[in-house]
């Protein structure tokens, strides 16, 4: 496959670059060196150390973001034809552990402002249901309402106490994609205090993926205060096994187990988990650096008239996985495709988060999502790009990144 990074000779900046420390390879390795690379004690200790930072009871860890949403829809009994709805500006990773659990995703549409899930969409489509109307996702007779996937996206926190205020009223399952929200938090309505992102749900699914805040390679976490469905988690991420032996064996036991259920295979290893512990201990670290990549974007291009920036409210932190920036419309004689490849011919790296899943073949190709819109998503994702942020970015390619925008603003601004 031919390389398509970009071969301008000017100064390059990826879209990401992970934040590994020689710690970081020092733990892994002496995880080769140890002899247990499977689940283990180094994935016992990402899970405490887990529940520290987000304020959770219980924790689980899975070998991706997706594997935990599956597990955790699972183990809190979705059953096939069941609904479950997510939005539809997000990835398909939030999507596709419903349809393997055989139920329906059914998409409503993001919020304007934080680009989570809308209110007004969720009750729109809850109330549509109710009346036996079709819906992206399902046709009636439609089957049992059963959960809702809010998504906080790019890593601020969504409309999570309203989402949470309908799932509690209409009897629902609420699990939290928290993908992008290691290190986001908000204000809790009860005391003022910060609390971390997926607080209000049964349980809550995080991403370790390369790019995201904390990393482990592949790999992701479910937390959640219920004890009984954290046990059934666990039970669940090993085929169903029974019972894990104590210590630091995570495996099958020494000589028997029982399999109680059907289950899945999504654990984690002590290889990934050991990348993980030291990405948890920066954490804050790394959120902070993000921040302040953040602020510099803000400093730098806010003047320029063509984009609407990300915002930060005063009720909650960013976990500033993602730089979103939007189009002004009116503002640019070339649209977003053509500023990406320019910035690309920069040696500026970006990239769209997302187009909406009812645009992509895969959903629009089924009967049951066919001829449906969704009037925000699909005004806002044609307008949406995302800039390089990492920690550990320079000072002279956060430059390089404000320059070009700049300079493409300068040179193609209505």
């Amino acid at each position: 496959m031919p390389d398509e990074r970009p071969t301008s000779s000017r100064m390059q900046v990826p879209l990401f670059r992970p934040a590994v420390t020689d710690a970081d390879v020092r733990r892994v390795v002496a995880t080769l060196r140890s002899g247990w690379l499977t689940s283990g004690p180094r994935v016992e200790e990402l899970e405490r150390e887990f529940t520290k930072l987000v304020g959770s009871s219980h924790a689980v860890a899975t070998s991706s973001g997706t594997a935990a949403i599956h597990l955790a829809l699972a183990a809190l009994d979705v059953k096939p034809g069941d609904l479950v709805l997510v939005p539809t500006l997000t990835f398909v990773g939030t999507t596709d552990p419903v349809r393997w659990l055989g139920a329906r995703a059914v998409l409503v549409d993001c919020d304007a402002r934080h680009l989570g899930t809308s209110i007004e969409s969720l009750t729109e489509t809850l109330d549509a249901i109710g009346r036996a109307q079709p819906v992206a996702g399902s046709r009636p007779p439609h089957g049992p309402v059963r959960a809702i996937v809010p998504v906080h996206f790019g890593g601020l926190v969504g409309s999570s106490a309203g989402v949470a205020a309908i799932a509690r009223a209409r009897g629902l399952v609420l699990v939290d994609d928290c993908a992008h929200a290691v290190g986001a938090r908000s204000r809790s309505p009860d005391d003022g205090g910060w609390r971390h992102a997926g607080r209000d749900a049964d349980a809550s699914c995080f991403s370790f993926y390369s790019n995201k805040p904390v990393t482990t390679g592949e790999g992701g976490m479910t937390v959640t205060d219920d004890a009984a469905l954290a046990d059934r988690m666990r039970r669940l991420a090993l085929h169903g096994i029974e019972k894990r032996p104590s210590g630091a064996s995570r495996g099958y036991g020494p000589s028997d187990y029982r399999i109680v259920e059907d289950g899945l295979k999504c654990n984690m290893s002590d290889l990934a988990a050991s990348l993980g512990i030291g990405q948890v201990e920066r954490a804050e670290e790394l959120q902070v650096a993000r921040a302040s990549i953040a602020m510099r974007y803000h400093e730098g291009l806010a003047a320029l008239g063509t984009l609407e920036l990300p915002e930060e409210p005063d009720d909650r932190r960013h976990g500033w996985h993602l730089y979103v920036v939007r189009l002004v419309e009116g503002r640019w004689r070339i649209d977003r495709d053509r500023l990406a490849r320019e910035l690309f011919e920069r040696g500026i790296e970006t990239s769209v988060h997302y187009r909406p899943l009812h645009r992509h073949p895969a959903f629009a190709s089924k009967p049951e999502y066919a001829g449906f819109e969704f009037e925000r998503a699909d005004m806002i994702w044609p307008r949406l790009l995302s800039l390089p942020i990492f920690p550990g970015m320079s000072d002279e390619e956060i430059r390089a990144v404000i320059e070009a925008v700049g300079e493409l603003s300068e040179t193609f601004g209505a």
